[in-house]
């Protein structure tokens, strides 16, 4: 699977918030079809009223403080399923491989009863269980124990699988740092993402240029200057450097200056939105130089 194609999760409007999910099943079909960059120039139009590219719905979900977004870019794993329950008997789920589990969702089908999931979060499992009673109010429209349920779930996990680009494992780490209050480290990390997705694309520019691999890293090395990398090199290996485009190019510098004085130790207070806009610019930069390289750089 190609890198950005495991990003095809799901997009989010940036005016009214609502998103839509892609079908895992069916994506790598749909990208082979069309291509993946034509895929992600489409236009959508939302109910809303608003037009964006499925990338820029891609890059704010990605954002998005959204329980279901942050989950999808932290875990790499997600079934659901709806199954039949007998209220007050316990009911096991199993699981297609073993996962270590962040969260499962339950949904009442139909009618209503008190249904929780009881899952073990320390270590790997293949298998969930969900306990469930009637309503203590002997509430209208609630099951009474013993009888039939429909009850839909939804599991998000991890795999032992790590991402084979590091930009990507640096991407999980950012929202994982959002989630828990770590806003000064998820800014240093998404100018990482960052770095690490430019060399990235600089290395294979160089070789397809014909240079040979160690060639490619000892300029790259060379190179201590970010700003010539994004700027110069970039420019010269695929005729757009970031700075060609003055929006992104602005708020890029703007991260680069708030990484250095918080890497320098300046007391700088950073909120959960200045982390959000620092994924934001970083992933802005990213897709900019994705989308208008000329070598598959994917």
């Amino acid at each position: 699977m190609a890198v950005m194609t495991g990003l095809f999760k799901s997009y989010t409007c940036n005016e009214c918030k609502s998103g839509r999910s892609f079908d895992p099943q069916s994506i790598e079909t749909i990208i082979s079809t069309y291509g993946e960059k034509n895929l992600l120039n489409k236009i959508i139009e939302c109910s809303c009223g608003n037009k964006f590219s499925i990338y820029e719905g891609i890059i704010q979900n990605l954002v998005s403080d959204n329980i279901f977004s942050a989950l999808e870019a932290v875990c790499n794993l997600r079934y659901h399923d709806t199954v039949q329950i007998i209220v007050g008997k316990e009911y096991t789920v199993n699981l297609p491989q073993k996962l270590l589990i962040n969260q499962v969702f339950l949904t009442n089908i139909d009618a209503g009863a008190i249904v929780a999931p009881h899952f073990f979060s320390s270590f790997e499992t293949d298998s969930f269980t969900i306990v469930s009673s009637e309503s203590k109010d002997n509430d209208s429209g609630f099951k009474k124990i013993r009888e039939n349920h429909k009850v839909s779930w939804a599991v998000f996990g991890k795999s032992g699988d790590k991402p084979t680009e590091t930009w990507i494992l640096l991407l999980t780490q950012i929202k994982e740092q959002i989630i828990h209050g770590q806003y000064n480290i998820a800014v240093l990390t998404s100018e990482m993402m960052f770095e690490s997705f430019l060399d990235k694309s600089l290395n294979k520019m160089l070789i397809s240029e014909g240079l040979s691999k160690e060639a490619s890293y000892t300029i790259l090395e060379s190179m201590k200057n970010i700003y010539d990398k994004a700027h110069k090199l970039l420019r010269d290996l695929d005729s757009k450097g970031l700075s060609s485009d003055k929006s992104i190019n602005k708020e890029w510098v703007k991260l680069m200056e708030l990484r250095n004085k918080i890497a320098h130790g300046e007391n700088i207070d950073v909120d959960k939105e200045k982390a959000e806009w620092a994924l934001k610019t970083a992933l802005d930069a990213i897709f900019y130089i994705y989308m208008n390289s000329s070598v598959d750089i994917n």
